[in-house]
């Protein structure tokens, strides 16, 4: 693992470029190019979308931030002002996605920007971003999972968060230990997951039947890997709304059968969105087949030809000047 790309020396004093950081930077930045493209070939303002983006991003890390907070609560109550300590690390995917679809749905009403075509844009630059998210948490030891005694297990150094945080709990010897036990890889799972979302939405982009497609599909398929990938998540900062156990289950998945696997916060959050996704699809559905073919709600920078100018003759070969 390498929690720290390089320093660099500013007027004395040493500026660490983590990993982490770089990689969701980049992904960010490559997501956004590819939703810039894909935004300009759909008719959708390109001005309006880097706004969009722009205050997208700033209410995912506001909200992501403060999810956290509520969640760990007790870590803050005696010092409220370390919520804002964002550097310190701590952010949940789902408060982000939460808080940037709110901000999002009005900056687009404001805009008048149409609401099920621009999420079908934004949704691939959402997995692509995160996929690069969760390469950096790997890097930086964050987000570990549980014990993975046999390979792909992965044991994370003395820099990483998960060493630090497991030795601050009493789970290893810092004075023997040079390294964690092996741990599943639950970030790496996840980012081959977002990536593998990712290919699925850029191809139903050009294949989608009606509006709003491409978005709740991204939210559907997220919400199962989300799912899935917390049975195998360790870092207690997660938190449980109900510890369930089930030890056939721990034992097939390769875990400890006293092991919690349901419900985490995130996990619960997950059967909301599936089933408020798999909705919208079905009634988006219904509604793209009652219209029948080619009479659809136009998507963006679609809508309407205009009829022909009175006294101009109609090019429709079927018709008569």
């Amino acid at each position: 693992m390498h929690p720290r790309l390089f320093d660099i020396d500013i007027f004395g004093r040493q500026l660490t470029v983590s990993t982490y950081g770089t990689l969701v930077a980049f992904g960010i930045m490559l997501g956004i190019y590819l939703g810039y493209r894909q935004a300009r070939r759909v008719g959708l303002p390109t001005d309006d979308f880097l706004d969009l983006c722009f205050f997208g991003l700033i209410a995912a890390l506001l909200g992501s931030r403060l999810l956290f907070v509520l969640t760990n609560w007790d870590r803050f109550r005696g010092d409220p002002w370390r919520s804002f300590a964002i550097w310190e690390g701590g952010l949940v995917f789902y408060g982000g996605v939460l808080s940037a679809c709110a901000v999002g749905l009005y900056f687009m009403w404001r805009r008048k920007l149409p609401f099920l075509g621009s999420g079908d844009v934004i949704a691939p630059v959402l997995s692509l971003g995160h996929a690069f998210g969760r390469l950096g948490c790997h890097f930086a030891g964050c987000c570990w999972g549980k014990a993975c005694p046999s390979p792909p297990g992965v044991r994370f150094p003395r820099e990483s968060v998960a060493y630090e945080n497991m030795a601050a709990s009493g789970k290893l010897d810092p004075n023997l230990a040079q390294a964690t036990p092996p741990l599943h890889p639950v970030q790496l799972y996840e980012a081959g997951g977002e990536l593998l979302i990712f290919a699925v939405l850029v191809w139903l982009g050009r294949r989608k039947r009606f509006d709003g497609q491409v978005f709740f599909v991204y939210l559907l398929l997220y919400g199962v890997l989300r799912l899935v990938t917390e049975l195998f998540r360790g870092d207690a900062e997660r938190r449980f709304l109900v510890e369930l156990s089930l030890p056939g289950l721990g034992r097939l998945l390769g875990l400890g059968p006293a092991e919690p696997i349901f419900f985490s916060t995130s996990q619960f959050l997950s059967l909301v969105i599936i089933g408020g996704a798999a909705a919208a699809l079905i009634l988006l559905g219904r509604r793209a087949r009652r219209a029948g073919p080619g009479t659809g709600e136009p998507g963006p920078g679609q809508g309407p030809s205009p009829a022909p100018a009175e006294g101009v003759a109609s090019t429709d070969p079927g018709s008569e000047p």
